[in-house]
């Protein structure tokens, strides 16, 4: 098959190509949904969030994607996601298709325990899961991206022919002509291609330098089924990315590691004009008055105070994951005017010398006054966001916790008022913490300080707590290498439970993770 790449990267004039494939139950009650005459597509790629449908269509990157490769004429991506009963064969959602007809699977991961979920679709589907299995036959091209293999991409490398590292919009045009081609050379050119059968010795961190001339889809898909269906979206409405990167640099955190890169802009911004623009725009298009911010740095955003009132002049309802208790408290203002009820901050830790050798450097003092700030002009609720296990996290750390937890509860009275989830902390390669030794007597402490903590506060505030058996799994997965591969395609064969993996991984993860950490494992390229 020949196509002349100047006809091949041709953008699609019309958005959406209807025709009479019939359509799944789920298919049915969605609009923007993207259909195309098989006959003139020569690239179908099947973009994939390996979890649940109703969790990955919360998921900015599955929108970006799908609208992305449907702008190009000859390209025609479907989506895909872990079907609700363990062994049954997915299909795409649009045409129904089974996953080894496609030219291309395109998954995107953000969290590491999705890992055997990639591997239970491929083995569903009767693709073999080593990519050496598949050099001979005529199988996809496998591609993954996302957060999690950003930070280590080694975990899934004997299992895909490529891993994308960084913003796909920076290069999509090289990258679809390589996919198409199936063109290794090409590929491995490509800013943020990583090749696991020749890996590089460094690899480019792809980054786009403006957001406001970046493309990003106002059409999004969205399920219209139910008003449960709306509830049950992480952020609900129409997802607008305000900004991308972080300038803070916080020990703990990837996102401002793989962002900042030294002079290529770590935080970048959309304007407030062009904002308003894409939510008016976006809104209409999916049919909601709700906008949900996201940006991994948004506390930060310059122009926050003037983009809320802007959209409350225009009537538009919106949400934001987080603020920073240093913001200008006009935010705080607008947020009441748009007649949300609650608000959420990140404290992390209790201490402010702790919080500070995190290198995020905002004080309880602040923290306070913010709450304090945000209860009088009409604030009812308050989420809050701790982490435990960090390095340096003594049980005095703990006390500081719940002295904070407490002092914020005299502000927000009732205990339904106050919400506090809680997460243990796991490194990830790439950041200042990525070496940080983990044995059994820091989980054990971990458990324990966890149960002080929840002992201290759960009186006057609702908690959630986190998951000991799974956070060891996380860890593994976070720092590892090839070398689990085995032990990841074993857990595929069961039914993926904490004590499916326990068998697995002879019988004592812990003593695993130890074992795994003497090796002093080292990824064999530098991402810039």
């Amino acid at each position: 098959m020949q196509l002349l790449i100047g006809e091949f990267l041709n953008i699609a004039s019309k958005r959406t190509i209807r025709s009479k494939q019939k359509s799944s139950s789920i298919i049915k009650n969605e609009i923007n949904v993207y259909f195309k005459s098989l006959r003139s597509i020569q690239l179908r790629i099947a973009v994939i969030f390996p979890n649940k449908y109703r969790i990955g269509m919360s998921n900015l990157a599955i929108k970006i994607l799908y609208s992305l490769w449907n702008r190009f004429d000859q390209v025609y991506a479907e989506r895909a996601f872990l079907p609700e009963e363990s062994f049954t064969i997915p299909k795409s959602l649009e045409t129904g298709t089974l996953l080894q007809k496609f030219n291309v699977l395109a998954f995107t991961v953000q969290f590491e325990l999705d890992y055997t979920n990639i591997l239970r679709m491929l083995k569903n589907s009767g693709i073999p899961l080593f990519r050496k299995d598949r050099i001979h036959g005529n199988y996809p091209l496998i591609i993954v991206g996302g957060t999690a293999v950003s930070a280590n991409p080694l975990v899934l490398s004997p299992f895909v022919d490529i891993i994308f590292i960084g913003e796909i919009e920076a290069a999509i045009n090289d990258l679809t002509e390589g996919l198409f081609y199936r063109d290794f050379e090409l590929l491995a050119k490509v800013d943020g291609v990583y090749l696991p059968s020749s890996p590089p010795k460094e690899i480019i961190y792809a980054r786009i330098p403006d957001l406001n001339a970046t493309y990003f889809p106002t059409n999004q898909v969205r399920n219209t089924s139910d008003k449960n269906w709306q509830e049950m979206q992480v952020l609900g409405g129409f997802l607008l990315q305000v900004s991308r990167g972080c300038n803070r640099g916080c020990k703990f955190c990837l996102i401002g590691k793989l962002t900042r890169g030294g002079a290529n802009n770590p935080m970048r911004e959309r304007s407030v004009e062009k904002l308003l623009e894409l939510s008016l725009e976006g809104t209409n298009k999916t049919r909601v008055d709700k906008i949900s911010l996201i940006g991994s740095g948004i506390g930060d955003y310059s122009e926050m105070s003037n983009l809320l009132k802007s959209l409350n002049e225009n009537k538009l309802k919106f949400s934001i994951p987080s603020i920073r208790a240093d913001t200008d408290y006009s935010v705080i203002d607008e947020v009441v005017k748009n007649k949300q009820n609650t608000i959420t901050i990140a404290p992390e830790v209790g201490s402010d010398d702790l919080r500070f050798s995190l290198a995020k450097r905002i004080t309880n003092s602040q923290f306070y006054e913010f709450a304090n700030y945000a209860k009088s002009s009409g604030i009812r609720s308050m989420k809050m966001y701790y982490i435990i296990g960090l390095p340096g996290q003594l049980d005095d750390e703990i006390n500081h916790m719940i002295d904070f937890g407490k002092k914020m509860a005299v502000i927000f009275r009732q205990k339904r008022d106050l919400n506090i989830t809680v997460g243990y902390f796991i490194p990830k390669r790439q950041t200042s913490f990525s070496q940080s030794f983990i044995d059994g007597k820091q989980i054990d402490q971990n458990e324990k300080q966890a149960k002080l903590l929840s002992n201290g506060l759960k009186k006057v505030a609702s908690l959630h707590m986190p998951s000991k058996n799974w956070s060891i799994i996380q860890i593994i997965l976070s720092i590892g290498d090839e070398s689990l591969a085995p032990y990841l395609v074993k857990v595929t064969e069961t039914s993926g439970h904490f004590q499916d993996w326990v068998k697995v991984l002879k019988g004592d993860p812990v003593r695993f993770l130890e074992e795994m950490q003497k090796m002093e494992l080292v990824i064999p390229l530098e991402i810039k």
